[in-house]
């Protein structure tokens, strides 16, 4: 098991999209053979589907054979309530990389027969043999591939702020379905979490603290902020700290963090704070309502770009595609100032592409 421990939210998700990427890349998927990925629940940093999307917009990564599989999924919840986790996934990832949707394996969460639901799961999964990588993340329980519903009071947005509205039940994967994968790629945030993480890497195997399965896995990464390692022993934070691997994290990331990027939008995370999706001052996503799902906009090779030498440094996609590799692109060192003018505007001719189902 490796801990990586990196300073905030912005740097973890760079960091584990990275390694996601990495990993694909190196397999080299195709129709025959290809990629099988677990996705996790709602705790996820979303920020790390940013990333994954720009690396496809960059042509650095394709999703065309990548066979995805949801990790949970409600009881009693169908895929178009905003509170599920196939529509959490297919609003801000499917639906703007290019999978073919029959790529996409999920749970039902309005089947009559769980038991088997869970079968048909598990059977769907075995014709790939097992994940190549799992992605899972925590709550404050040390409960994986599934957050308990009512365990945070902080969960009770899903359900409209109404925790009598959260689902006793939900249909998740197996912890041996977990340990029988090639690789675990985990991230831990927030302090609340904290115990959870020193009972993973530092207590013994437990069935009260599920996470602490994770030391019998053969390659598990642990992806975890700074503020997460506040119940660990210093000599522990020390160690993980010395041998981490600091190759795929960027000192500071361009231009405050990405927060100018936001969040795709959606019922869960409320209203968008401007008209634009911003990321380095450029549109990401054209002008629309919020109620409509946000597509991301295309750049031909015919669209017309109007941008100054500085803003030439951070513009991957306009028009020519960052070389693979070159990421980095995104990111400023910390003794380094941008140089891109944040009144500058970047003007696209853009098309609303074909997008996922």
């Amino acid at each position: 098991m490796r801990l990586i421990i990196r300073e905030n939210e912005h740097v973890v998700s760079y960091y584990v999209a990275n390694y996601i990427k990495d990993k694909i890349n190196r397999f080299k998927p195709t129709k025959e053979k290809p990629f099988v990925l677990g996705l996790p629940d709602s705790s996820f940093p979303l920020e790390i589907f940013k990333f994954l999307i720009i690396f496809y917009k960059n042509h650095e990564l394709s999703f065309e054979n990548i066979v995805f599989f949801c990790n949970d999924e409600f009881l009693d919840v169908d895929t178009t309530n905003p509170s599920s986790s196939y529509y959490l996934m297919n609003h801000n990832l499917f639906r703007h990389i290019d999978l073919p949707f029959e790529n996409i394996g999920f749970f039902d969460g309005k089947v009559e027969n769980l038991q088997d639901e869970c079968k048909r799961h598990e059977q769907e999964l075995s014709k790939y043999g097992t994940f190549d990588l799992l992605l899972t993340s925590i709550g404050p329980g040390g409960h994986i591939t599934f957050n308990k519903p009512g365990s945070s009071l902080e969960n009770r947005y899903f359900f409209d702020n109404n925790l009598s509205k959260v689902p006793k039940l939900s249909l998740n994967l197996r912890i041996q379905t977990i340990l029988d994968s090639k690789k675990v790629a985990m991230t831990i945030t927030g302090i609340e979490n904290s115990l959870a993480l020193s009972k993973c890497t530092e207590g013994e195997v437990n069935h009260m603290w599920v996470i602490s399965v994770i030391q019998l896995h053969p390659s598990a990464l642990i992806v975890c902020y700074e503020n997460s390692t506040s119940k660990l022993l210093v000599k522990t934070v020390k160690y993980y700290k010395n041998i981490g691997d600091s190759r795929l994290s960027p000192p500071e990331l361009y231009v405050n963090d990405l927060n100018n990027f936001g969040f795709f939008q959606s019922p869960l995370y409320g209203s968008p704070s401007a008209s634009e999706i911003r990321l380095n001052n450029y549109s990401l996503f054209p002008n629309r309502p919020f109620q409509a799902l946000p597509e991301i906009a295309s750049t031909p090779a015919s669209s017309s770009v109007s941008i100054s030498s500085n803003a030439q440094k951070v513009l991957s996609v306009l028009p020519t595609p960052i070389p693979p590799g070159s990421t980095h692109i995104y990111a400023s060192t910390s003794n380094q100032t941008s140089t891109h003018q944040t009144d500058e505007e970047i003007k696209v001719k853009t098309e609303n592409p074909r997008i996922g189902s």
